[in-house]
């Protein structure tokens, strides 16, 4: 357990680290390289708050129908003997279709919620990158930017 919250911890400080340096890195190009990041660091936030209640949700209805399964799964084995003597099998399988099929339900639903926050957050990384860019061009253009020069055939 210790082991965890070091990487946790190591991985969080580093994440810090390069963040602030990256900041710092833009606010000395320019300030306004900043404000992309920052933008997409809040609709970022507001994604994953918006996903929030429909993820807990999903989770909770997930954790029911399995459990709701595995309830059913035990009654049926205990009486499996009885209802095969009494001739009555045909109700457990169509019991068992629903269960299924509501379990299945539950998981395409869960899917499509996934896909959906995956989307819009590839959408917004996209996004970021693009509006990013533009400044970095014009930066470029108006010589404000440099990648580096080329003398005598060297990178200074």
């Amino acid at each position: 357990m210790q082991q965890f919250y070091g990487e946790v911890v190591h991985r969080l400080l580093s994440t810090i680290l390069m963040g602030a340096v990256g900041i710092v890195a833009m606010f000395y190009i320019s300030p306004w390289l900043v404000i992309p990041g920052l933008v997409g660091m809040v609709l970022a936030s507001a994604l994953d708050w918006a996903f929030r209640a429909p993820l807990q949700s999903h989770g909770a209805k997930t954790m029911q129908v399995q459990t709701q399964q595995r309830a059913f799964f035990y009654d049926v084995m205990s009486q499996l003997p009885m209802l095969m003597r009494v001739g009555s099998l045909w109700r457990g399988r169509a019991r068992l279709r629903r269960r299924v099929r509501s379990l299945a339900d539950v998981q395409l639903s869960g899917a499509r919620l996934h896909a959906l926050r995956s989307s819009l957050s590839s959408l917004l990384s996209t996004m970021e990158q693009l509006v990013f860019c533009v400044p970095c061009r014009l930066f470029c253009q108006n010589r404000k930017l440099f990648a580096g020069r080329i003398r005598r055939g060297r990178l200074v």
